[in-house]
């Protein structure tokens, strides 16, 4: 499923307020707002805007340090709670930096001729003048059908950890995204000027990689189970296993199958034992941690594969 388009105001009509950093130069670059409407308070809190990237992928050093799932050295991690009736309540986080650096590369001569097209203009180097730069190179949508798309992650389920918003369109060249990493606070505002990048994968399912920011794999490195979602909440697999979210869940561990340890032969102790038993239990331990049905190995997760 890919996300549905926003619909747009202009910035002409007074509808959408512009904050200015100074002259439209190469050196110092306009922040628009966003246009999506958000339920709750009105107040609004603004975090320092990220630095312009340099030459070529550094989304490491550009959105800040990444955080580990220590007991796995893995950037991304999974909360997990018990709630009322035993259920499972998963809360699944894909570092955002690793999830571009897989995903898009920097392309330093569309971003000039954005930059270029918005100088001539007097526009603000905002998702409005990035939708306006796309269809002004004739871009398309998907697979060439309809007009460029206007994303915003946190408007459908997401599991980055950070917000993105882009214009995404395709032309000869392939796809390419005009990004734009919310900087904290509001989501009403501070959103950075768009990079441009091309998106890696060309045409084709591998081309429109970059929607793919609900598709995860929960997997346990210590047995090799693993669950997989295409939108954001039913964790399913190609077996006749349950899908996650369907088992029990405790803040007591069960009693799993027996191990070997480092002395033992690993093929004569596993025809000596009966094959792993599903507890029907996911553990969720004193760190939020989610542990395997079968064995109880930490559950991890890592975001859909490229190509």
């Amino acid at each position: 499923m890919f996300p549905m388009k926003n619909k747009l105001a202009k910035q002409s009509n007074g509808s959408v307020p512009t904050r200015k950093s100074g002259k439209s130069d190469s050196s110092k670059r306009k922040s628009g707002w966003s246009v999506i409407q958000w339920k709750g308070s009105d107040s609004r809190h603004w975090a320092a805007t990220p630095p312009r990237l340099g030459p070529g992928n550094h989304f490491h050093t550009f959105m800040g340090e990444t955080t580990m799932n220590v007991a796995t050295d893995n950037p991304n991690r999974i909360e997990a709670w018990v709630s009322a009736g035993g259920n499972l309540d998963l809360c699944p986080v894909i570092d955002v930096d690793e999830f571009l650096d897989t995903r898009v590369e920097k392309n330093e001569e569309l971003d000039a001729q954005y930059v270029n097209y918005c100088e001539v203009l007097s526009l603000d180097l905002s998702y409005e003048s990035a939708l306006q730069f796309a269809k002004s190179l004739e871009g398309t949508g998907i697979h060439g059908d309809g007009d460029p798309i206007v994303v915003n992650t946190s408007k459908n389920e997401d599991f980055l950890s950070a917000v993105l918003q882009y214009v995404y369109w395709e032309d000869e060249n392939g796809p390419h995204i005009l990004l734009q990493k919310h900087g904290g606070g509001d989501l009403r505002g501070n959103y950075p000027a768009p990079d441009a990048f091309d998106v890696l994968g060309g045409y084709g399912s591998e081309g429109t990689c970059i929607f793919d920011n609900a598709r995860a794999s929960i997997y346990c490195n210590d047995c090799d189970k693993y669950w997989d979602t295409d939108d954001g909440y039913h964790w399913w697999c190609d077996t006749e296993r349950p899908n996650l979210e369907d088992y029990e869940a405790s803040d007591e561990r069960p009693k799993y199958h027996p191990k070997p340890n480092a002395s033992q032969n690993l093929m004569q102790f596993y025809s000596e034992q009966p094959q792993q038993i599903d507890t029907g239990i996911v553990w969720v331990d004193d760190n939020k941690q989610p542990h395997c049905p079968f064995c109880g190995g930490i559950l991890d997760i890592a975001p859909y594969p490229v190509g």
